[in-house]
């Protein structure tokens, strides 16, 4: 039997699923009812893709660098280096 949830192969006789945890008593009782009518694929039909959404930019095209961005991230980092070799030379010299 398999997991309806995550499709992982578990023991006919388990209620729950090892792997997700989902519960599948009353979901393998359904199914056994009623299987599912699977669709034959029509030969030459190819899949139709989806329209692209308006306002949106194609998958394939990049998005644009945020040079500011990377400006403060090195800010931060060199502002937190700072402080922790200002911090590392207090307490070496003993002042507070």
């Amino acid at each position: 039997m398999f997991c309806p949830s995550c499709g992982s192969q578990v023991p006919d006789e388990s209620k729950f699923c090892p792997s997700c945890g989902a519960s599948f008593n009353s979901a393998a009782a359904q199914s056994a009812a009623t299987p599912q009518p699977t669709e034959a694929p029509v030969p030459g039909a190819a899949p139709v893709p989806a329209p692209p959404v308006p306002g949106t930019a194609p998958s394939g095209a990049a998005a644009p660098e945020m040079k500011w961005y990377k400006f403060i991230i090195w800010v931060q980092l060199f502002l937190s280096a700072l402080s922790l070799v200002g911090t590392g030379i207090m307490l070496l010299t003993g002042t507070h």
